[in-house]
């Protein structure tokens, strides 16, 4: 690949007296270097001035800033491995070894993987050990007996241990793996899916903000580091806010469905929270500046974690991201409240009715 690599980018080469990112065209002008993803079709017409690029076509790719007149092929995995990284315009394909087989380190093939008793025998251990953990826990807050079921679930979601499956780490990780590839393709408008995590609100405003400042790729890639730093959850509303949006992005809607992304997307958010916060611009109108007696009459729903909604939620943009960001049962608990609630919020009773269905 190195080899090939080296021939695709003869020619004119990079000149240190010219800038860095620049190299010296045949006529003795600095020019600009096309960027990766994409080749040199033209040298440029005048000092400092940007190199006619083409994008790299079909089944071809460039990985770094460049004057090669034409891009490299992608790769292809043996029958052995698999594709863990699809080749782009910007990366080849990145191969692994299929599922139940390595990589031998010498014949750089991919053989069987032998049964690894320790692991089996340490997952085990573990798992014996979290049982006694909750079992102990349970019995300290006399969860056995005298307690309803209900009672026992609440108390439970409150010292619930979370551990990370595997595959919502694979969600940043492919997020971070493909960046330059988005980049390029969010980078060519990058306002439908920013606008849309917005009115969504799939991302803080601070980042919006941000984001909004810068043009073109430079925002685009602003609002993906944002999201790697974010981790595994961020991740994954940017993935669902660009299934959302995949018709104004043809190159990411063909990649998605390469991946089948949807079966990749763990589920983060239940149901009622997803229509919470697909319905979040109108809820603001509808609910407007009387947000007290919602919250008073979701505290009187009998409910332990009720008591957690702070009495300081004086707008409704502050009780709808509150109850989103506490999960189902709070969503569960403002539809709730709006259905009992006819008279004070009128405008939001045929929402309800749609809701249901």
């Amino acid at each position: 690949m190195l080899a090939a690599f080296s021939t695709a980018i003869e020619g004119p080469a990079v000149n240190s007296e010219c800038a860095k990112g620049s190299y010296r065209s045949q006529i003795g002008h600095c020019c600009l270097l096309c960027r990766a993803g994409s080749y040199k079709k033209m040298d440029c017409a005048s000092e400092g001035q940007e190199a006619s690029c083409e994008v790299c076509p079909r089944d071809q790719y460039m990985d770094q800033d460049n004057n090669a007149p034409r891009c490299e092929n992608c790769s292809r995995c043996r029958e052995d491995e698999e594709a863990v990284v699809i080749c782009s315009v910007a990366q080849d394909t990145k191969c692994d070894c299929k599922d139940g087989l390595n990589r031998d380190p010498t014949s750089d093939t991919c053989v069987p993987i032998g049964v690894n008793w320790l692991a089996i025998l340490f997952g085990i251990i573990v798992t014996i050990l979290v049982f006694i953990i909750l079992a102990f826990v349970a019995f300290k807050l006399k969860l056995f007996p005298d307690r309803s079921t209900e009672q026992a679930e609440e108390k439970l979601n409150l010292i619930k241990i979370q551990v990370q499956r595997p595959e919502e780490q694979n969600i940043r990780n492919l997020i971070q793996e493909n960046k330059e590839i988005l980049t390029a393709w969010i980078g060519m408008d990058p306002f439908p899916i920013l606008d849309y995590m917005d009115t969504h609100s799939l991302i803080p405003r601070d980042v919006y903000n941000g984001a909004k400042k810068e043009r073109g790729r430079h925002c685009a890639n602003f609002l993906l580091l944002e999201c790697i730093a974010a981790g595994n959850s961020q991740c994954q509303k940017l993935l669902e806010a660009l299934l959302d949006v995949q018709d104004s992005y043809p190159d990411i809607k063909t990649w998605l469905i390469d991946l089948d992304i949807k079966r990749l997307i763990p589920t983060f958010e239940g149901i009622v929270c997803k229509k919470v916060r697909r319905a979040k611009p109108d809820l603001k109108h509808w609910i407007g500046v009387e947000t007290q007696p919602l919250v008073e009459h979701m505290k009187r729903q009998n409910s332990m974690m009720m008591q957690q909604i702070p009495d300081n939620l004086s707008t409704s943009s502050d009780l709808i991201d509150f109850v989103i960001d506490n999960g189902e049962e709070f969503c569960g608990a403002l539809v709730s409240a709006l259905k009992d609630l006819p008279n004070q919020y009128p405008n939001a009773q045929p929402w309800l009715q749609l809701s249901q269905k």
